[in-house]
């Protein structure tokens, strides 16, 4: 299983001559078996963090470390190997493919046996909706698909952003079970959220304000 911890990060992006300091200075671990929450208001640099820890984004200056390695320091080749074997992570925008069936999205880059894809969906309460395409479904439905696709391979490091916005409240408790249940067996499970309800399963909180972390 991996754990994984940022010191002292700083990220800017450069758009049309202006510089946005997305992150400035983030600072915290997330070790097996955490459910650490990442609370902060929207602009705050949540997403730029979980892009960091997903091997999305390099850093400017500051260290993330995964599993005892400088990932900036990691070959191209090696950082592909841990996001592809090692980190699961659920996205905002969802990024699913409308004309495939939610069972054909899972498939699509899980890589799973059929059994566990079903068995996953199935628990997501969408046993009776996996057949559809997901164009077909409603926004939460979707999300749903979007979190199963990132459950089914049991990865060692979950990422989430926003994983039950939009989602009825039966659905978002069955989502952040799942996540929960996930930590107790031995992931790392970061969620960036200014949901109330992850607290409930979070061992951990990490305020997030312009860019700064303070646990």
């Amino acid at each position: 299983m991996s754990e994984f911890f940022l010191d002292h990060v700083a990220k800017a992006y450069r758009e049309s001559g202006v510089l946005t300091e997305a992150v400035r200075d983030a600072s915290f671990p997330v070790y097996k078996g955490d459910v650490v929450w990442l609370k902060g208001e929207s602009g705050s640099g949540k997403s730029t963090i979980l892009s960091i820890c997903g091997l999305l984004t390099g850093v400017d200056s500051g260290r993330f470390v995964i599993n005892h390695r400088n990932a900036s320091g990691l070959p191209e080749s090696e950082r592909d190997r841990l996001r592809a074997m090692e980190i699961g992570f659920i996205f905002q925008a969802h990024n699913l493919v409308p004309y495939l069936t939610a069972q054909e999205n899972v498939e699509l880059v899980a890589h799973a046996p059929r059994a566990r894809i079903v068995d996953v969906l199935s628990h997501l309460g969408l046993a009776k909706r996996m057949g559809y395409r997901v164009s077909h479904l409603s926004g939460g439905e979707q999300q749903r698909v979007a979190v199963a696709r990132a459950l089914v391979r049991n990865p060692s490091i979950m990422l989430a952003d926003e994983p039950i916005s939009g989602l009825d409240q039966d659905s978002a408790a069955i989502v952040l079970w799942c996540l929960a249940d996930m930590a107790d067996r031995g992931a790392a499970v970061l969620v960036a959220s200014h949901q109330e309800a992850v607290g409930e399963i979070a061992t951990r909180i990490v305020t997030m304000k312009d860019g700064v972390t303070t646990a």
